[in-house]
């Protein structure tokens, strides 16, 4: 079903960056299945700026992370609405101060449940596993002189 979906939705945006639908289970009724998500979104994020009101450094980095998003449009102004069919998503700080490349990151809960107790999560198909075994794939290095590694920056934003 997400494979069908994928071939079936996919556009390119103004940019050429390629646009996908979410597979919902049902289609026919995206969203029905979600009660009301805003107030629960609303207090995870005022208990997420509660806390980083205690460490400037940290608020003033989630803050540049937050710019971010919106500067490369990983994420746009939206109006607030209790309309079922939306779903606000709850997001906060992990913060991995041992970390080289990202010491501070957005999480985003699609399992937060709204209030029948339904979350986003629950509505979608999840997919395949597209990742394979990291085990096989450095076993597998041993049939090749050369291999090639690579992280792909902000990848999950733009998926």
């Amino acid at each position: 079903m997400c494979e069908k979906n994928f071939l079936q939705t996919t556009t390119r945006d103004e940019c050429g960056k390629y646009v996908v639908t979410l597979p919902f289970r049902d289609p026919e009724h995206v969203g029905s299945g979600l009660g009301h998500s805003r107030s629960f979104a609303l207090a995870q994020f005022l208990r997420n700026e509660q806390r980083l009101k205690r460490d400037e450094a940290l608020k003033a980095r989630y803050d540049s992370v937050i710019q971010e998003y919106l500067d490369l449009r990983h994420m746009r102004p939206v109006l607030p609405t209790h309309d079922c069919n939306a779903y606000y998503m709850p997001h906060h700080a992990v913060l991995k101060p041992e970390s080289v490349t990202t010491k501070l990151r957005v999480v985003f809960n699609a399992s937060s449940p709204s209030s029948n107790g339904t979350s986003l999560n629950d509505i979608l198909h999840a997919g395949p596993v597209l990742q394979s075994d990291l085990t096989i794939q450095i076993l597998k290095w041993r049939y090749f002189r050369y291999v090639f590694s690579a992280d792909i920056e902000k990848m999950y934003r733009q998926i």
